[in-house]
C-alpha cells in the first residue's frame, strides 16, 4: 500500500522528500481535530511551506486526511539541506474559526447542523455529508460560540457524533448506529500489538456539575428598601428570570397589581410605569411616576435565577475502591455545565457520566495495516482467550508510517457496564424530555448597511480689493470693501 503527501494541491517537487517513518496522525477525541506531524528533507534549500498551506495524505489514490499547516519548523542539516518539521491540523480546525450567533427554536438537531454548515462553514468549502435529523431541540441560544463548541454541545446532548471527513463533508449521526469493523481472533491485525488492560484514568465515583443556571419556583417578595417618597429603585433577592408582576399596597389599602402592559424592559421600552431587566435583581419606577410614600409597599411576583451545583456519588463503587486502596476510595470529577438549565437535566447528566465512567474500564490496543476504524465507531469484539465478547467504542486512533506502509493503531473501550454501547446511546434517543441549551440567553443580531444617496451644490466665492482705514476712510453703514477682483463658482456633486 503506497501513500504520498501533497502540499497546496501539488506533489512534493524534485529534491524534496518525506522522511521515512516520520508521518504520524493522532486523533484523540471524536469531534476534535486530529494532528499530523512529519518531516520533510529539502536538499534544494529553496522549498517553501507556508503557514496555512493545505496538506493532504493520499493512500492508494484515496485521500485519507486533509488539513492545514500550522507553520513549519526549519533546521539545517548543512548549508544546503533544510529539514522541515511539519505540524498540521485537520479540517475540524475550520469549525474553531467561525463563531455562531443564532437562536434556534424547536426543530430537529440535524436542521440546526445543516444551518451552521450553510451559513458559517460553507464559505470554507465544508458541505453536508450524512446528516441525520435526530430528536427535536427545544431551544438553543448561541451568542457567538465557536461552531465546534455548538456541534459538540448538540452531539453530547442527544448522543450523536460529528466529524469532518477528508473530502470536507461533515457527518452528524447517531452513535448508536455508527458501527465499525468487527474484531475476532482471525481479524487482520498484528497479534503482537494486541494489548488488553484496565484503565482508571477517566474513572470517577463522585460526579460534580457546577455553574448550572436554574430558575426558582414562583416567589412573592416585598422589595427593599421601603418607599420613602424619594427612592424609585427597589431590590429582591434573586436576579429576574422573566417578566415579573409588580404589586403596590398604598397606605395599607391592599395589594393591587400593576397592569402587565405598564411593565417594560429597562433600556428597551419607554412610556411604562415600571421597568425590569433579565439577570438583574432590581426594578425601577419611571421618572414620570409619583414616588411611593412612607407607609406604601411594593412587592414582586417573579421567577428568580440562581446557580446550581449538583453532586452525585456511587456509594458501592466508593466502598469497593476503599477496600482495594485502603483510603477513602473517592474519585471526584468536576465539570462546568452552563448549557443545562435545571436540576432535572443536571441530575440526568451526572447519572449518565457516572454510568459511563463509574467503572474501571477495560481497554484494548491493536494495530493493523488493513483494518480501518473511525473515531466514535462501535465495534463487536470477540477474543475468547482474553474473555472478551462485547461492544467496544473507538476512542483513539493513530496512523503512522512504519516504512512498510501506514499502520493504524486504535484504542477501544468496553461498554459492558452500560449494557452495551448501542443500548447506551439509543437510550438517549428514546428520551422524551425537551432538549435545550442556554434557553434563557438573549441573542441580538445587528446588521449594518450603507444607504446610497446623491447630493449636489454650488459655492460662489468673491474676492474684493481690500480697504484700509485712513483719515478719510472708515467703517460706516454705506462703506463696503473695494472693487470686485474675481468671482469663482464651485460645483460639487456625488
Amino acid at each position: 500500500m503506497s501513500f504520498k503527501i501533497q502540499i497546496s494541491g501539488a506533489d512534493l517537487p524534485a529534491g524534496v522528500k518525506l522522511k521515512t517513518q516520520t508521518l504520524d496522525i493522532t486523533h484523540a477525541e471524536n469531534g476534535s481535530r486530529s494532528v499530523l506531524k512529519c518531516t520533510l528533507i529539502d536538499i534544494t534549500g529553496t522549498h517553501e511551506v507556508n503557514a496555512g498551506a493545505p496538506i493532504t495524505i493520499i493512500e492508494d489514490g484515496v485521500t485519507i486526511w486533509g488539513g492545514y499547516c500550522e507553520g513549519p519548523g526549519i533546521r539545517k542539516a548543512n548549508n544546503l539541506i533544510n529539514i522541515k518539521e511539519i505540524v498540521a491540523n485537520d479540517y475540524h480546525v475550520l469549525t474553531d474559526r467561525h463563531f455562531v450567533n443564532e437562536s434556534y427554536a424547536r426543530q430537529p438537531a440535524g436542521d440546526i447542523v445543516q444551518d451552521i454548515i450553510t451559513n458559517y462553514l460553507a464559505v470554507d468549502g465544508i458541505t453536508a455529508g450524512d446528516i441525520e435529523d435526530g430528536p427535536d431541540i427545544g431551544i438553543i441560544n448561541v451568542p457567538y460560540y465557536p461552531a465546534s463548541q455548538v456541534l459538540n454541545e448538540i452531539a453530547d446532548l442527544i448522543g450523536f457524533t460529528w466529524r469532518i471527513n477528508a473530502d470536507k463533508t461533515l457527518d452528524f449521526v447517531s452513535r448508536a448506529y455508527t458501527i465499525g469493523p468487527a474484531v475476532t481472533a482471525s481479524s487482520d491485525f498484528l497479534f503482537s500489538s494486541l494489548r488488553v488492560f484496565k484503565d482508571i484514568s477517566d474513572y470517577r465515583n463522585k460526579q460534580i456539575l457546577r455553574n448550572i443556571p436554574s430558575t426558582t419556583i414562583q416567589l412573592t417578595e416585598t422589595a427593599n428598601p421601603s418607599p420613602d417618597g424619594v427612592v424609585k429603585t427597589f431590590y429582591v433577592r434573586y436576579p429576574l428570570a422573566s417578566k415579573p408582576t409588580v404589586e403596590i399596597n398604598t397606605a395599607g389599602g391592599g395589594w393591587v397589581a400593576v397592569a402587565a402592559a405598564d411593565v417594560g424592559i429597562l433600556g428597551v421600552d419607554t412610556g411604562k410605569k415600571w421597568y425590569w431587566n433579565k439577570g438583574v435583581n432590581s426594578f425601577t419606577q419611571d421618572d414620570s411616576e409619583a414616588e411611593l410614600a412612607i407607609g406604601d409597599y411594593v412587592r414582586l411576583v417573579y421567577y428568580g435565577q440562581y446557580i446550581l451545583t449538583v453532586e452525585m456519588e456511587d456509594t458501592e463503587e466508593i466502598i469497593a475502591q476503599k477496600a482495594i486502596e485502603g483510603n477513602s476510595g473517592i474519585y471526584e470529577d468536576v465539570q462546568d455545565a452552563p448549557e443545562l438549565d435545571d436540576a432535572t437535566s443536571a441530575t440526568e447528566k451526572a447519572m449518565a457520566l457516572l454510568r459511563r465512567f463509574g467503572k474501571v474500564a477495560t481497554k484494548i490496543n491493536l494495530s493493523s495495516y488493513t483494518l480501518d476504524f473511525e473515531m466514535g465507531q462501535i465495534c463487536a469484539v470477540t477474543l475468547p482467550y482474553f474473555g472478551i465478547d462485547g461492544e467496544y467504542l473507538v476512542m483513539g486512533r493513530t496512523i503512522r508510517d512504519t516504512g512498510l506502509g501506514l499502520l493504524r493503531t486504535v484504542v477501544l473501550i468496553d461498554g459492558e457496564t452500560l449494557g452495551g454501547w448501542v443500548n447506551f446511546f439509543r437510550s438517549w434517543l428514546e428520551n422524551t424530555a425537551a432538549f435545550s441549551i442556554r434557553e434563557n440567553e438573549l441573542i441580538r443580531k445587528i446588521q449594518l448597511g450603507k444607504e446610497i444617496y446623491e447630493w449636489e451644490g454650488t459655492l460662489e466665492i468673491t474676492r474684493y480689493e481690500c480697504s484700509y482705514p485712513a483719515e478719510d476712510s472708515f467703517p460706516a453703514d454705506d462703506s463696503y470693501p473695494g472693487d470686485i477682483i474675481e468671482v469663482v463658482t464651485l460645483s460639487d456633486a456625488i
